[in-house]
């Protein structure tokens, strides 16, 4: 039986039970923490309680979300999570929002309506732009998360420790080569199958690392040998005694369905022609093109390049299509969740069957798709793709199950991990709620799994909240370095991998001393807009960007000031796509070596979104830092008096803008504004 407001006024006393009821609590994310999480809070008393969350509900969330039943499968968590809450605790006032809280109707103003946030997202951006805008409204937030037994929750407010002041561990990173020529391990084929969905989907970006496939560019095969021609053997000292044409399973580099009929009839196509879908393909050509160019076109290449193979067994060639007629299958009826390891013949029936079905059923979406863990296309597509790779290069296969937890970047989510963590923030809410929002009795508080054989079962360990880290450029006046090489970086690859991807910003603006090198008014002249275009494709060098430059970023929407100095190192990691080739904290990484090919935990971290941590300050050499101040750099416009930058990098009254123009309308409207505009939403999303 759910506790009364009478129960509660004697839980917590009449003046408490009444600073709870009339709280309102913005609640981030209804996934597994967020399901536990508002049924906590309307259940605590908390009457007033916004959710916001852009996802619906899969299948796999069933087993821990459990606010949702099958019947909601594809539809808004946020609503289904409210409409379920509604039912056993009427007298909350639940308001769900389908939406990315990054949008920029979610400013500051809207922050501040309420007494506290809470954060019950799986997703380093968001958690990033919330923590900003929180600190920005001074509103307290209590910050979550849940790993597999492990779990914590902390308070975030002015005065204490953010979000972006803690070191979080780099994501693992793979090199280019690897990927794309000499994969060993289970990873390296998941993220080369990510990358080709990409490739065929997605936007037609060059910076694919798979781009020569798209266009046909990979190196001229030789000629295959023929029968009885030697084969390269490794040396005795190299322990290998078998050639190194064959895989340990005995298959042979080019099997038999390669003389037959159709293998020569995929021959015939024209290999001018673009990988990526064209209006006229048939979804059975489409598919056979695929598969020929990128499973025996693609590896006779590889094949060619023989120093590749001298320590190792080359790939060898697979004819998906014929293997895919072996055993047709249902795409209705194959079970992700399956821990099953799919074979070769059964992963090219998928791979065939998943490419005619996007043609057949999904082709107005063919140039906007991209991979997403709950699209079933992508993961079947995936599944299978790396499968393949996998059977060509002598890689142990993996089941479905396994394959979507590595191209997650799954942790396998505990349930009563998340309960755990849910019923700590509400602890910690109630503690501000009914303190008038000081945090002084707050505490973070870790959840882990009991150390077997340890005399005391720690599994909640409670920590004070500690002072702000003095090098963090969001709440503190930390000063990131930026090494790159500037004549080869563009203005608009510095804002879009550096400012936006690794620090999270959502739309920076970027000055050099007196210059504004771009600038994100709502209003701007086109004469402006013009320029900043232009500013964009330059090279940082040609805007006279150099070793020591000091930047100063300006994000209005997450009310945030920093400055970065620029390190220049020529030909920097150009060994990876160009959206990696810059190292946040001035420091080139020294490479470390490679992981024993055995290692394939299902739940490694392969390209999760990685947290940067700023580096240690640099002095700038004498003089360096000054000539940056005395220049206008072509394509500059000169700050105007009240914009002046001043001696800290910092622009000096940053929200008054020039020409005499109101900077961003959208965080002066009102409250009633706010407020009549979210239950706009609110009756669409309802609708």
């Amino acid at each position: 039986m759910l506790p009364t407001s009478d129960d509660l006024q004697v839980i917590y006393g009449p003046n408490a039970a009444e600073r709870v009821a009339k709280s309102s609590v913005l609640v981030v994310g209804a996934g597994g923490v967020g399901c536990e999480l508002l049924k906590n809070l309307a259940t605590a008393g908390f009457l007033r309680i916004t959710v916001i969350d852009l996802d619906t509900i899969d299948v796999s969330n069933l087993n821990r979300q459990f606010l949702f039943r099958r019947q909601h499968v594809g539809k808004s968590k946020a609503i289904e999570a409210a409409n379920a809450i509604s039912k056993f605790a009427p007298d909350a006032q639940i308001r769900p929002m389908m939406a990315n809280v990054r949008d920029n109707t979610f400013d500051v103003t809207f922050f501040r309506q309420f007494t506290l946030v809470c954060n019950a997202l799986d997703n380093l951006e968001a958690r990033r732009h919330v923590n900003r805008m929180c600190l920005a409204a001074d509103v307290p937030l209590i910050e979550s998360g849940s790993t597999g037994y492990n779990g914590q929750a902390s308070v975030i407010a002015k005065g204490v420790e953010c979000y972006d002041c803690v070191q979080r561990l780099p994501q693992k990173t793979y090199a280019v080569c690897t990927i794309r020529s000499t994969p060993d391990k289970p990873v390296h084929c998941i993220v080369w199958a990510k990358y080709l969905f990409d490739l065929l989907f997605g936007p037609d970006d060059d910076a694919n690392v798979l781009k020569d496939l798209d266009l046909n560019r990979s190196p001229t095969p030789a000629q295959p040998k023929q029968n009885g021609e030697a084969q390269h053997t490794a040396s005795a000292e190299n322990g290998h005694s078998e050639p190194l044409d064959k895989h340990q399973n005995g298959q042979s580099p080019v099997p038999d369905s390669a003389n037959g009929k159709h293998f020569e009839e995929q021959k015939q196509t024209d290999p001018r022609k673009r990988l990526r879908y064209s209006s006229d393909d048939t979804a059975h050509i489409f598919a056979e093109r695929v598969a020929h160019r990128v499973f025996v076109a693609d590896i006779e290449a590889q094949r060619a390049m023989e120093d590749l193979w001298r320590q190792r067994s080359p790939p060898i060639l697979f004819d998906v299509t014929s293997a895919a007629k072996k055993e047709p299958v249902s795409l209705e009826k194959v079970d992700l969740l399956s821990q099953s390891v799919w074979d070769a013949d059964h992963s090219a029936a998928v791979f065939m069957a998943v490419l005619r079905d996007i043609i057949n059923h999904r082709v107005s979406e063919i140039g906007s798709l991209t991979f997403d863990k709950d699209d079933n296309h992508a993961m079947l597509f995936v599944a299978a793709a790396a499968n393949l790779r996998a059977n060509a290069y002598g890689v142990p296969l993996q089941s479905p199950f396994a394959t979507k937890g590595i191209a997650g970047n799954i942790v396998h989510a505990i349930a009563t991990t998340n309960a755990m963590v849910g019923g700590i923030i509400v602890l910690e809410a109630l503690k501000i709620a009914t303190s008038d929002g000081k945090i002084d009795k707050c505490v973070t508080t870790f959840v882990s799994q009991a150390p077997r054989g340890s005399r005391v079962k720690t599994i909640l360990c409670p920590e004070m909240l500690t002072k702000p880290n003095p090098k963090c450029f969001v709440c503190s006046n930390g000063q990131p370095h930026v090494s790159v090489d500037l004549d080869q970086f563009t203005l608009k690859q510095f804002r879009e991998y550096v400012l936006k991807k690794k620090l999270s910003m959502k739309e920076p603006e970027v000055y050099v001393a007196n210059n504004i090198l771009y600038e994100t008014y709502h209003d701007l002249d086109e004469d402006d807009v013009e320029m900043y275009q232009s500013n964009c494709n330059k090279t940082l060098a040609k805007l006279n960007v150099e070793n020591g430059t000091q930047l100063t970023i300006s994000d209005f929407k997450q009310n945030l000031k920093c400055t970065i100095h620029i390190s220049h190192t020529e030909n920097l990691l150009l060994d990876k796509p160009i959206q990696e080739r810059f190292v946040l904290d001035g420091n080139v990484p020294v490479p470390t070596p490679q992981a024993d090919s055995n290692d394939h935990d299902s739940a490694e971290d392969v390209d999760a979104d990685e947290v940067v941590e700023v580096g240690e300050e640099r002095q700038i050499a004498d003089g360096v830092a000054d000539k940056s101040a005395e220049r206008l750099g072509p394509g500059a416009r000169e700050i105007n008096s009240r914009e002046r930058a001043q001696p800290d990098g910092e622009v000096a009254n940053a929200h008054v803008p020039s020409k005499d123009r109101e900077r961003d309308a959208g965080t002066k409207r009102p409250l009633e504004e706010s407020n009549a505009r979210e239950e706009s939403q609110k009756k669409k999303a309802r609708s």
